[in-house]
Parts: C-alpha cells; sequence; structure tokens
C-alpha cells in the first residue's frame, strides 16, 4: 500500500516517519515526499565482473569510493557503473514501514 498524503503527514507527525530537515509543505505530493539530491556520491570501486555479497555487516565505504561535487558541478556516469546519490535529507522509519527512493 502506498501512503496518501494524509497519512505521511499523520505518521510524521506521530513519529512513524522522520525527515531531517522537515520538509516544506509543498514537497509532500500526493504520495510521496521529494526529497534533494546532495553533493555526496557514491562510486562502486570494482567492476561489472564483480560481485558483492550483501550481508548485515557490509560497509558502503568499503566498496565504494566518495565524490564530492561542488553546487553547480557535474558528475560523468560511465556506462555500466553504479553510482549512489546521497539525498540531503536523513529519512528514519518506523519498523512497520518501508520505502524506496527512485
Amino acid at each position: 500500500m502506498i501512503l496518501t498524503r494524509g497519512k505521511i503527514k499523520e505518521e510524521m507527525q506521530k513519529g512513524g516517519i522522520v525527515i531531517n530537515p522537515v520538509p516544506a509543505d509543498d514537497q509532500i505530493g500526493p504520495g510521496s515526499v521529494d526529497l534533494h539530491l546532495g553533493n555526496i556520491f557514491r562510486k562502486f570501486r570494482s567492476s561489472k565482473e564483480t560481485v558483492f555479497d550483501v550481508t548485515d555487516d557490509v560497509d558502503a565505504a568499503s566498496l565504494t569510493e566518495e565524490v564530492m561535487v561542488n553546487d553547480g558541478d557535474s558528475i560523468l556516469i560511465m556506462p555500466d557503473e553504479t553510482v549512489l546519490g546521497v539525498t540531503r535529507e536523513r529519512v528514519t522509519l518506523a519498523p512497520y514501514l518501508a520505502a524506496w527512493i527512485e
């Protein structure tokens, strides 16, 4: 189930969804919250032939390198390269909620 705007706001008021800094009202859509892409990215160090074991103790820093992009600059993503973007907001969800970022 996707939460509606009203339910998102309700969850934010009761602490089920915590977003810091708190989003402006116009960032909360009919079934989503708009986040801001930050200046930090993480590029995977290995090539496409590498297999990553995903476990509870895996650390993104050991598999990626941090890339800082200044405001107004850009980041070049090569074919077959995976890059993770870090949002300006920190989002915490209650255990009964799930979310995706796209």
